[in-house]
This record gives structure tokens, C-alpha cells and sequence, in this order.
């Protein structure tokens, strides 16, 4: 199901930051929002539209968009979630086409579609005072072909993180590979470095995560 694979993917991510940092031994944990004061057996609910049905990707937004944002699955639009004033506004960024997560570096969103290129562009306000994708990128990168599943943004390293799903570098073997990306000043993405994760070590954050997907 989506949301395990979900699950999966944010161990892996977290696993791969962790290694990745202590290899770097920079500090990813400074600045990071703390959730210790929320109460998890009285979760908040929020009720998502209908057009997110398949909903692929959310990211919290800290202090620079309203609360947190997504996307959906197929259609090029994401999702401002409001949830002050109880109100979620769509904005369209490209075509139809299959995205699979999204996150933000530096006030500028990315969105992953599944062959591994990315989307990015900054939100601004129009005339109308509406919120509208300005500044629109295609990335397309030197990576392994093959279906990628998860985004996340290293803000401290102005870097990227790229995780497959099922790439052709991995075939016949029982790992999962991902990139660091270097994000430049002026929006242009480079490739850093290339990791893999070895299944067992999944295994070894808990034992219900056997394969990655």
C-alpha cells in the first residue's frame, strides 16, 4: 500500500541522512522543527479534496509557505493547506505527467516525477493577489534510469537528496541507490555523490521493513 511504502521510504531517507551526515560530520538537527510536544495519541485531522485522492508527496512548510504543501499524483499542481483558516488553494505548475514527491530549499519548490526529473519553481502572488508557480525549471540529471520514489531537501547543505525505487544500477542486486544533489545559487543542480543502501541495514532500523518497496 502507498502509505507503507511511505513509511518505508522516510526510514530509508532518514537512515541515509544520518550516514551521510556523520560521514560529512556536519549538523543536520540545528534549526529542525521538534515534534516532542505533540500528542500522538490525539492526532489532528485534516480533511484533503477530492482531487487528492492520490496524493503522492507533502511537506511540512515551517515559516515559508501556509503549514504544508503537496501534490498529486498525475496532475502538474500542488496544494497550499492553510489550515488557520481552514483553507487549501491548488496552483498549477506543468502538465499531466506521474510526480511522486515534493519538498522545499531556500523558498523554492521541487517536485520529483517518477523517471527522475525535477520541477522547480517559486510561488508568488499575481495581480489578483492569488498565488501562482513563477520561475518554472525542468531538471533533468545524469542519473540511473528507472523509477524514483522519494525527495527530501538537506536546507543546511543547500543539497537535495534523490532516492530510487527501482533503478537499472540496482538490478540483481539487494540495495536501494540515491543521489546528493548540490543546488548552486542561481538554481542550477549537479550531482555530489552517489549512495546505496543495503536492504539488511534496513532491516536493522526495524525488522518490519524488509524490502524497501
Amino acid at each position: 500500500p502507498l502509505v507503507m511504502i511511505k513509511k518505508s521510504l522516510l526510514y530509508i531517507l532518514i537512515l541515509t541522512v544520518s550516514v551521510f551526515a556523520c560521514a560529512q560530520k556536519k549538523d543536520l538537527t540545528s534549526g529542525a522543527i521538534s515534534f516532542t510536544s505533540y500528542d500522538f495519541s490525539s492526532p489532528e485531522i485534516f480533511e484533503l479534496p477530492s482531487a487528492l485522492r492520490e496524493i503522492s508527496g507533502i511537506q511540512s512548510t515551517g515559516n515559508t509557505y501556509p503549514v504544508f504543501i503537496s501534490q498529486q499524483d498525475e496532475d502538474g499542481s500542488i496544494f497550499l493547506h492553510d489550515q488557520t483558516i481552514s483553507k487549501v488553494t491548488e496552483i498549477s505548475f506543468g502538465e499531466r505527467n506521474d510526480y511522486e514527491d515534493i519538498t522545499i530549499l531556500n523558498e523554492r519548490v521541487y517536485v520529483l516525477q517518477s523517471n527522475g526529473n525535477l520541477h522547480s519553481f517559486t510561488l508568488s502572488t499575481n495581480s489578483d493577489g492569488k498565488k501562482e508557480a513563477s520561475q518554472y525549471t525542468q531538471h533533468q540529471l545524469s542519473i540511473s534510469t528507472g523509477e524514483y520514489e522519494g525527495l527530501a531537501s538537506l536546507p543546511h547543505q543547500n543539497q537535495l537528496v534523490l532516492l530510487c525505487k527501482s533503478c537499472t544500477i540496482d538490478d540483481d542486486r539487494e540495495q536501494t541507490t540515491g543521489y546528493i544533489i548540490d543546488v548552486s545559487s542561481n538554481q542550477q543542480l549537479s550531482i555530489n555523490s552517489q549512495f546505496s543502501i543495503d536492504w539488511n541495514s534496513i532491516e536493522e532500523v526495524s525488522k518490519n521493513l524488509k524490502k524497501a518497496f
